[in-house]
């Protein structure tokens, strides 16, 4: 059975916020969650409550699932949000996690600092996605299956009904004679989780009726061992960042195989970048870090690229297509926006006094310069230099990262080398 009081509780241990945004897909689940929301914060002023339903335009009935959820919530006196999105996919993408994915982008661009994300996932929930993962060849971070609370962009994702079955929501349901749609994609069993559900499921449970409280439990089991294997691999980290954000090579190297596989993936979850799949991880690890000294490998993965430089990896979004031919002219007096390497010229004192510190030819200054970027042969003298120096060299001496010296900003005046922007540059 349902507890309200019991619910409330857990709740309000998973967070100190009190302004909660449902996400009501109007199916059973969340409209039970709803339900139960809608009698907290009616018997406590403190709480906050609205809905979000989010339309994937997937079915046919989506506009009649819309509809139905603006009822119910107007019948409950709780604000809703509808967004109607596109799921864009391509051939071999799944469907299903495609459209997961673009349901949390939505929702959580949504929500304001102040709110939580609750989702009415359940323990029968948890035990599919324990069997999803095991498919998958997940590690003991993805077999710790879904969390009871997730901060997504400073957001706090909850899921409050994760402990309870769903034989105790459908009877919750009906006891409260609540209204809800019965998706028909819920019985496509083409879909990995609904195979699951209606084919692995019940005979798991014929044999062991307990078995989505034995699976949910070993997540719990396997949530506690990634963190403490993810609180090791933080303190392994540490003494092995340069500049707090590139990875020493040396150290790494340092650890045994399995430690440097887990000291890499907290690398790149310190560097908020996404986790990459085994064959990737084995990539890096191959390609990049083991790669000669000289060598200029990289890895890409899910928009991000992996690189090593000097002794050490960096990790970024991948460039993008950067014409160095380009040439702007800027009379320092306002901005100027240079769009291909996404950097702003502020006309603020920093830029200008580092234009003015490299040429003393500006003193009496009140023209334009020309921004332009290396074609190659380039040639500049340094202040306190008697001679020009190669800016191959120069870029070289400041330790720019060879994927980076073709897009360092280059101020000219009269047709002359007068200052390098590289510390503008971002790795």
């Amino acid at each position: 059975m349902i507890d309200l009081i019991k619910v409330k509780k857990n709740l309000f241990s998973l967070t100190m916020n009190r302004s909660f945004v449902v996400a009501y897909s109007g199916g059973l689940d969340s409209a039970v969650l709803l339900q139960l929301m809608s009698l907290i914060q009616q018997a406590d002023s403190s709480v906050n409550v609205r809905a979000i339903h989010v339309n994937h335009q997937l079915q046919l009935d989506a506009d009649l699932f819309q509809q139905h959820c603006e009822m119910v919530c107007a019948s409950y006196g709780i604000p809703i949000a509808i967004s109607v999105v596109k799921v864009e996919y391509v051939k071999g993408d799944s469907l299903e996690a495609k459209a997961r994915e673009c349901r949390y982008d939505c929702m959580l661009s949504q929500l304001q600092p102040n709110e939580c994300l609750l989702t009415a996932h359940h323990l029968d929930d948890q035990a599919e996605t324990i069997l999803l993962q095991l498919m998958r060849g997940a590690g003991v971070k993805g077999l710790a299956a879904m969390p009871l609370v997730n901060t997504v962009n400073d957001i706090e994702v909850l899921r409050p009904m994760l402990s309870i079955c769903h034989e105790d929501i459908v009877l919750y349901a009906k006891e409260n004679n609540l209204c809800w749609i019965d998706d028909k994609t819920n019985n496509d069993t083409s879909f990995d989780r609904n195979y699951i559900r209606h084919k692995v499921m019940p005979i798991l449970s014929a044999r062991w009726p307990q078995a989505a409280v034995t699976l949910s439990r070993s997540a719990r089991h396997c949530a506690v061992s990634n963190e403490l294997i993810e609180a090791e691999a933080l303190q392994l980290l540490s003494p092995l960042l340069v500049d707090g954000c590139q990875l020493s090579i040396s150290g790494l190297l340092k650890l045994s195989p399995s430690w440097q596989n887990q000291v890499l993936r907290q690398w790149l979850l310190h560097m908020k970048a996404p986790l990459p799949d085994e064959n990737q991880l084995v990539a890096m690890m191959s390609n990049v870090v083991l790669a000669k000294e000289d060598a200029m490998p990289c890895v890409q993965w899910k928009g991000y690229v992996v690189r090593r430089f000097a002794g050490s990896l960096y990790v970024m979004p991948c460039l993008s297509d950067h014409d160095n031919t380009l040439s702007y002219i800027w009379d320092m007096k306002s901005d100027l926006v240079l769009p291909s390497i996404n950097i702003k010229l502020d006309h603020n004192c920093i830029i200008i006094k580092e234009i003015y510190r490299t040429c003393n030819d500006l003193d009496h200054y009140t023209g334009s310069v020309v921004i332009k970027f290396r074609r190659g042969g380039e040639r500049m003298t340094l202040p306190g230099k008697s001679h020009s120096e190669s800016l191959k060299n120069i870029l070289q001496q400041r330790n720019i990262a060879p994927w980076q010296r073709d897009r360092v900003p280059l101020v000219f005046y009269q047709d002359k080398l007068i200052a390098v922007l590289d510390s503008l540059l971002k790795y």
